[in-house]
């Protein structure tokens, strides 16, 4: 009996060969794995943002609430580095845009985007980066420099915040509902996300080694 030769055949045995290559080769495995930790981590941030929206505190001598929405958000950075800690701010707005109530008191929508809360949204994303960018420094391993690398994080999000609540209200009135509130509480949650960063760092095997490496 003779055989015909298909040439689909010897196409579909490389294609199978290269495909078994991939599957055992080590490189790809680490690139593999090392997407799939990343994918995890932008969705555990993502939702971590959302459940410092839940958590609201008073602080003391005061009537103003504080949520941890920013600390999260800081944190992201901290620990994630500009790419990732910015993307997984960003997937936050998506989610929210999209209609999820993961945005303060469970509003959502697009709207929320032109409300006066538009700019602290924004500045998180920018907050996040800045913090990758201060951990790539270096500058996220002791207390004495971590605490004003957060500070500066607070300080982006109020900016950005007055900045479009001034073309909704005007310069003075944003000042006085948009910021002068909230100088006691970004200091305090400057250090807890400080603190919470760092604890993390020596939590994660190899003691200072970030979580992810972009």
């Amino acid at each position: 009996m003779s055989m015909i030769f298909n040439p689909a055949d010897r196409d579909l045995t490389q294609l199978a060969v290269q495909i078994n290559y991939c599957v055992s080769c080590t490189g790809c495995q680490s690139q593999v794995k090392h997407f799939m930790q990343n994918a995890v981590l932008l969705v555990l941030f993502s939702v971590s943002i959302f459940i410092g929206t839940i958590f609201e505190f008073p602080l003391p001598g005061t009537t103003i609430m504080q949520t941890g929405q920013t600390i999260a958000v800081l944190c992201a950075g901290a620990l994630l580095g500009p790419l990732l800690g910015a993307a997984s701010v960003g997937l936050y707005l998506v989610l929210g845009i999209a209609g999820l109530p993961v945005f303060s008191e469970g509003a959502s929508g697009a709207q929320v985007l032109s409300g006066p809360s538009g700019g602290y949204l924004i500045g998180f994303v920018i907050a996040a980066g800045a913090m990758g960018l201060w951990r790539n420094a270096g500058l996220m391993r002791t207390p004495v420099t971590a605490v004003p690398g957060m500070l500066l994080g607070h300080v982006v999000i109020l900016v950005c915040g007055w900045s479009w609540m001034s073309v909704l209200m005007g310069p003075q009135a944003a000042y006085e509902n948009g910021i002068a509130p909230f100088y006691l509480g970004s200091l305090v949650k400057s250090v807890l996300a400080a603190l919470l960063v760092l604890a993390i760092q020596r939590l994660v095997p190899g003691g200072r080694k970030e979580l992810s490496q972009e």
